[in-house]
């Protein structure tokens, strides 16, 4: 009975679900595993930060909170759950849900879709980073007004790449065509 509630459980967190129609959910409940962060521009006031938050998204708040000319809110995405944005992607073949990090609302009315790495998870971040430029792309076609890619901070600016073939070589940037988020 435990191995099958397990093959079911791994079956439900790969399943896509098409939603034209998500939004950015009212309320979030946090454990202790959860710090409250004062002064920001999330979209849920308060904004509890993961304790376990890596630097990258840690520096990339501090980024958007910054932004305050530009930046109408931002909303942190969790992970594994339907309440949760995912685009697709392939991995091994199968459909996947890619949960992307950072949902940004600019005053101008774009949206971007970030997701921060460094290092390791930068370099293994193809098929990710593929998916959601396919992503982009394709609700761009149907009058979206979306950008974004995976972010890298470097020289203290974060760079993104939304390129459909991504290639990451971080002493290669400007030639792979990555761009600076002002």
């Amino acid at each position: 009975a435990k191995q099958t509630y397990l093959e079911e459980v791994e079956k439900i967190e790969k399943e896509l679900m098409t939603d034209e129609n998500w939004e950015v959910p009212t309320s979030l409940n946090f454990t202790g595993e959860y710090e409250k962060k004062a002064d920001t521009l999330s979209v849920l006031d308060p904004f509890y930060q993961s304790k376990s938050a890596s630097e990258p998204e840690k520096k990339f708040a501090e980024f958007l909170n910054q932004k305050t000319d530009e930046i109408e809110w931002w909303y942190k995405n969790g992970e594994r759950d339907g309440r949760f944005f995912a685009v697709p992607y392939e991995l091994n073949g199968e459909p996947t849900p890619f949960y992307v990090d950072w949902i940004v609302k600019y005053k101008d009315g774009k949206i971007g879709l970030f997701d921060t790495k460094a290092g390791i998870t930068a370099r293994d971040a193809k098929e990710r980073a593929e998916g959601l430029a396919k992503y982009i792309k394709s609700e761009n076609e149907k009058g979206k007004n979306l950008f974004g890619g995976i972010v890298i901070e470097k020289d203290g600016s974060f760079w993104y790449n939304d390129k459909e073939n991504f290639i990451y070589d971080e002493n290669r940037f400007i030639e792979l065509g990555w761009k600076v988020l002002s």
